[in-house]
């Protein structure tokens, strides 16, 4: 909670531009680098984020839940993940929106995982490409670089196109998405970037 108060808080004093979610069901993908910035700028909306059963899931499923984000839907590829899978449909097939960090919950960074094509090819629902940056950002030493804005920081982000996955799933097709979804991020960071003043 005392997290959840501080994002509000220093959130506040960001000069934020980006558009709003569309309110339908949908799986927003983005990197786990983003999770604190993402955090505040999606609060209030109910999202339910998908979090590994760890210490790192229990760090954001209690940062998320104050500031009005949905339970999240907590397993990953090695733990628990079938049972988030379960949870996820349910809730997209109910209209509910869903967000999933890519890379985690321990990369490799910037390497999307298949789970996320899973959850939305089960729900028959898109994927949405998210992109967000920041300047200036202090820049953690974990594994992903999680960034933090300073205060008065100048906060961009943006939806791609969404993103409809084939009727059947194969290696081939899993592979070239996740690929795909990867290039589309990346194309969208690199456009806030320029409007920042200055590649990502």
């Amino acid at each position: 909670r005392v997290a959840a108060i501080a994002i509000r808080l220093l959130g506040k004093t960001w000069r934020v531009e980006g558009p709003a979610v569309p309110v339908k069901p949908l799986v927003g993908a983005l990197w786990h680098a983003g999770f604190l910035v993402a955090a505040y700028l999606f609060r209030d909306e109910d999202i339910a984020i998908v979090v590994s059963r760890s210490r790192d899931g229990d760090l954001i499923d209690a940062t998320l839940r104050p500031l009005g984000y949905a339970e999240s839907l907590r397993g990953s590829s090695s733990r628990g993940g079938t049972a988030a899978l379960r949870q996820g449909i349910r809730r997209l097939r109910g209209g509910g929106r869903i967000a999933v960090l890519l890379d985690g919950p321990k990369g490799p960074a910037r390497v999307a995982k298949a789970g996320v094509l899973h959850l939305a090819h089960a729900a028959d629902a898109p994927l949405l490409p998210v992109a967000i940056v920041a300047k200036p950002a202090h820049h953690f030493a974990s594994w992903d670089g999680t960034a933090l804005p300073f205060p008065f920081a100048r906060v961009r982000y943006a939806l791609g196109e969404p993103l409809h996955l084939p009727k059947e799933l194969t290696d081939e097709s899993v592979t070239r998405t996740l690929r795909e979804l990867e290039a589309r991020i990346a194309g969208l960071e690199a456009l806030l970037g320029t409007e920042l003043g200055g590649e990502v």
